[in-house]
């Protein structure tokens, strides 16, 4: 599963929950930053901290960690 799915799917999860629509949309809205940006720089991102710098991709949607 890549960043672009996994974001898309705690959106569908968070929204099966009930959870507050803004928070479903901020998934949604980072899922579709990450995607605009593609796995590569996404990857890079991560690695170097600075995911949190593309517009609509906040703290919590932010939160990732390449796995070795």
């Amino acid at each position: 599963m890549d960043l672009v799915e996994a974001r898309g799917r705690v959106a569908l999860l968070l929204e099966r929950e009930r959870a507050d629509t803004w928070r479903v949309q901020g998934y949604r809205k980072a899922s579709a930053a990450l995607d605009a940006v593609g796995p590569a720089r996404s990857a890079s991102r991560i690695e170097h901290g600075t995911l949190t710098d593309l517009p609509d991709v906040g703290p919590r949607t932010g939160r990732w960690r390449l796995r070795p």
